[in-house]
């Protein structure tokens, strides 16, 4: 009898030792998973301060440079050029981090929304820029009608590459033609032919357009100053925006081109390699001046970064507003 209760309370005595132990155990992983999600919230509570703070900075950037743009008009300034609009960055140091910002003149490229005149009709002198643009990229100039009826508001299918609903309803993600102006460079993936694979290239053939095009609202002309800035690209643009010029003729503007450029359309077209290739559409086409800026600004804050585009359209009268304004892309 004896020698059954000391084994009965050996046996109280090792439950009460188990019991004890997993007590603890559970206690122990309780309050790592309590330590671990108390980190986990204070880095969430961190980010979301530094990303505020990026926003802050961002804004402030955007606020810095409209009335730059103003006063660079009201100077007198009737010409914008690379001097003022190049590739460079400018790097601002802010507490707990960098801001970076670049304002960019988008109408050294052309625009996709030329393409429709007034009316929302095909503009056909811009459709042969286009065209020309498309050859000189070494692309099927057949993408135009593509991107032609894209935009416009009819169901005619233009040419061999034009393409309308009855097109895109058949992919298998079916869509419809956007039938407006485009809002975004981006849409052009979108449309028939772009999103293709260049031959033996991880290239699509949007990636080669997009250098040299924009989107942007209503008519605009081509910055001949800042149009084709980077070096390391043909110069697409100028060879497009007259009938007459070649790629070579455009790299000779561009090798001749000061960072100053030029002061007026007129002295541009006495440039000696465009003698007797000016045609009467030069005026329609070409400017020296801008109205649509795109400011790129990235805010680091600690582990957090954020970057801001914001598209800026400034008036004649020096009025500058946002046309458009995009976190993370554009």
């Amino acid at each position: 009898m004896t020698i059954a209760l000391n084994s009965l309370g050996r046996r109280q005595r090792g439950a009460a030792l188990i019991t004890a132990v997993l007590v603890v155990t559970l206690a122990s992983v309780a309050a790592v998973a309590m330590v671990t999600r108390q980190r986990m919230d204070l880095r969430l509570s961190e980010n979301v301060l530094y990303l505020e703070q990026a926003a802050l900075y961002l804004g402030g950037a955007e606020a810095y440079v409209m009335p730059l743009l103003t006063q660079d008009l009201l100077n007198n300034n009737k010409f914008d050029n690379l001097e003022e609009y190049g590739e460079n960055s400018v790097v601002f140091p802010v507490e707990g981090g960098v801001l970076t910002g670049r304002v960019e003149d988008l109408q050294g490229r052309f625009n996709i929304n030329n393409l429709l005149d007034d009316k929302g009709k095909r503009s056909d002198p811009d459709y042969q820029l286009f065209k020309r643009m498309l050859e000189h990229l070494e692309l099927p100039p057949d993408l135009a009608d593509a991107v032609v009826d894209w935009l416009d508001a009819d169901e005619e299918a233009r040419g061999i590459g034009g393409a309308e609903d009855n097109y895109y309803l058949g992919m298998p993600v079916a869509y419809r033609t956007a039938n407006q102006p485009l809002r975004s460079t981006s849409e052009l993936l979108l449309v028939r032919g772009f999103g293709d694979r260049l031959p033996d290239s991880e290239l699509r053939v949007y990636d080669m357009v997009e250098p040299f095009v924009v989107a942007l609202p209503g008519r605009t002309r081509v910055n001949v100053n800042t149009a084709d800035s980077n070096n390391e690209l043909p110069p697409g643009v100028l060879a497009s925006v007259l009938k007459d010029i070649s790629l070579q003729d455009a790299q000779d503007l561009r090798q001749g081109r000061t960072n100053e450029g030029w002061e007026t359309r007129d002295q541009f077209l006495q440039e000696s390699v465009l003698a007797g290739k000016v045609g009467k559409d030069a005026d329609r086409v070409l400017d020296v001046a801008s109205n649509y800026f795109l400011l790129t600004a990235e805010a680091q804050v600690g582990r957090a970064r954020s970057t801001l585009y914001t598209l800026l359209n400034r008036s004649d009268d020096g009025k500058v507003s946002v046309v458009l304004r995009s976190y993370g892309g554009l």
